[in-house]
């Protein structure tokens, strides 16, 4: 157990890392808005993580996205949607801002845990929330001076949608549920083309960034 803790750990230290650097790629986007960056990055992400799924799975692929259910496609639609609100509050806020109320995810993740499946949360972690929540609200109300109030809120929706999918992933945590990350994909990819369908022309090099973002960071976290 111990082990499996400090794994656990160190691959969420390397996650937070790997995130960090969403952050230098979306500056360095010169011609794409957020629902362009959105599209294409999730084109990669999908095309990476059939790669992924058909390496592992083989010739049982088809079943084991079909075994994930209707709580799958749960898990990815609120997987979509933090992705959604995660490139809004980059485009709308300072990364700092947003990689910072993000770390209230575990939190947030506690307190779902605690309403919907009766986990305990001991005094001491009590205590660390209530000490990020003040942390939070600091900067969503610096939001309101420097213009990035928008970009903060996305940043807490953004925290809130993926601790509802790691809510689902724990409730159903027998299910093999890596094939909700292709899932939630798809439905960025569909959203999006839908919303932006004539407005999808942008430079190659942008291109290129989304695709080392979605295909590469994205996929590896």
């Amino acid at each position: 157990m111990v082990n499996k803790n400090k794994l656990s750990i160190f691959l969420l230290i390397i996650a937070s890392i790997v995130i960090s650097f969403g952050g230098l790629i979306m500056r360095n986007i010169n011609s794409a808005d957020a629902w362009q960056i959105i599209f294409f990055r999730s084109l990669s992400f999908v095309f990476v993580m059939l790669l992924i799924l058909t390496q592992q799975y083989k010739h049982s692929t088809i079943i084991k996205i079909k075994n994930i259910g209707y709580v799958g496609i749960a898990g990815g639609f609120f997987l979509m949607l933090a992705d959604i609100f995660f490139i809004q509050s980059f485009a709308n806020t300072s990364i700092g801002n947003t990689l910072f109320t993000l770390s209230s995810i575990p939190f947030i993740t506690a307190i779902l845990a605690f309403i919907f499946l009766k986990e305990k949360i001991e005094l001491r972690n009590l205590i660390i929330m209530l000490f990020g929540l003040f942390g939070i609200l600091t900067m969503i109300y610096d939001g309101l001076e420097t213009g990035g109030l928008y970009g903060n809120i996305m940043a807490l929706f953004c925290a809130t949608s993926f601790s509802l999918y790691t809510l689902i992933m724990r409730k159903y945590r027998k299910i093999d549920m890596l094939p909700t990350l292709l899932v939630s994909g798809i439905l960025l990819s569909i959203v999006t083309f839908i919303l932006n369908y004539n407005d999808l022309i942008i430079p190659i090099r942008d291109i290129l960034l989304c695709f080392l973002w979605g295909g590469i960071l994205s996929a590896f976290v």
